[in-house]
Formats: C-alpha cells, structure tokens, sequence
C-alpha cells in the first residue's frame, strides 16, 4: 500500500462495510505520515447527510478558513497548492459524487497533495488506483511474501477472501504444517513448503481434533486446488 501512494496520488480501498477499510487505511497513513512535509489528515465524512457539504467539511478537517473565499473549494485549492499532504478520506459511499468532484479539483491544483480514500464503490477520478481491502489485508498478513500469497490465492475460492484469515489461519489444534509459526518472516517460508505438501492425509504432527488435515477436509486442500500459474 504504502508503494501505491508513491506511484498515484489517489488511492481508494474498496469493500463491503465491516471489512476493515478505515483501520487499514489508518495504519497506512500513519507509516507514510513521515514522507510527507506537511503530514497525513483524516476527514471523516460518515456523519455528512448533505453531499453539498463535503467541501466545507474537508476545510474544516483540514484547518482551512472559509473566509475570504468564493466557495470552500476554492478555499482548499487556494490553501493546499502548496502543501505536500496525504489526505484520508474516510466512508465516501454516501457521498460519492461530491467527494469524486473535490478529489478531481485538488488533485489539478493542488500537484503535492495526494488522497488515500476509503469507500464501497470506486471515486472513478483521473489516476485512481483502486485496491480491495481484503486483497491488501491478506498481503499485510502474509508479510508480501509470494510464494504465501500464491498459496493463499489458490484457497480463497474455497474459503472466502473475508473470511480466510479468521477462517483458516486460526483454526484451533491446526497442525503445524498448515499453520505458520510466530516471529519472522520465516515463518511463511515453513508455513509455505507446509501447505504444499499438505493432504487430507493426517499429518504425524496433529492433534486428533486438526481439522485442517482430517480426511477430506476443503481446508487442507480444495476440490481442484492447483498452484496458481506462473
């Protein structure tokens, strides 16, 4: 994520709601606070009813002042054309189409200012990447290892993309094979050559109660299961 915000200046993480969109953006922002001068700022628009007010309440979240100024846009464009900020705009379903029209101006105007958007549906502005919650979470937990994400990949269909970190990687008396260790990034390296050679054989190393390895378990390796191609 954080390589995202350096190759495009407006970002949005997609999904349902619950999936964890604002902590995941949040935790963001925080690591990628220091590369910018001018810091990282959260505009939380979950509480807006009137889309008209969205610019009024980016300047407010911001510290910008609306006196003096046409309009609150213009205030931003005015205020921001300078500054090299990360903005967070945090739940801008409900509010789409204004939140897309201000992001569209300032990203014109503004050259230094760069947007980290969480949202149930795409802003659709110039130079948007957009990038699924789950898809992103799944990679923080895998530690941006391939070869685990591969693995996992080949899974998701089987689990659920939501529900495979809760589902799968937490399984109580889940057999060493199938789950990775603590500490390190070694531990999917393990967890990896692991879940390669898992079967619905049980393992030597199981408590009676895995469910991972038990014959003909989905979890230990779904119907048509194949190593994603390369």
């Amino acid at each position: 994520m954080l390589e995202r915000l350096r190759t495009a200046r407006a970002v949005t993480l997609t999904g349902p709601g619950g999936c964890g969109k604002t902590r995941l953006a949040l935790r963001v922002a925080a690591l990628a606070e220091a590369g910018f001068r001018d810091g990282a700022r959260l505009v939380e628009l979950a509480p807006l009813t009137d889309p008209a007010l969205v610019p009024a309440s980016v300047a407010q979240a911001l510290g910008v002042s609306e006196r003096d100024v046409p309009t609150p846009a213009a205030g931003l464009v005015d205020a921001l054309a300078g500054r090299e900020l990360l903005v967070v705009l945090d739940n801008c379903e409900h509010v789409l189409e204004a939140a897309a029209g201000l992001v569209a101006t300032l990203l014109a105007r503004c050259p230094r200012v760069r947007f980290l958007a969480t949202s149930r549906e795409r802003l659709d502005v110039p130079g948007e990447l957009v990038f699924p919650a789950a898809v992103a979470q799944v990679c923080a937990w895998l530690d941006g290892i391939p070869l685990a994400i591969e693995l996992a990949a080949a899974r998701c269909p089987a689990l659920g993309l939501l529900s495979w970190p809760r589902g799968w990687m937490a399984i109580p008396g889940c057999c060493p094979a199938v789950r990775p260790a603590r500490g390190g990034t070694g531990r999917w390296r393990r967890w990896s050559r692991g879940a390669m050679s898992c079967s619905a054989t049980p393992n030597a190393a199981c408590s009676p109660a895995c469910r991972c390895c038990a014959a003909g378990s989905t979890l230990a390796r779904p119907n048509g299961w194949r190593p994603a191609a390369r």
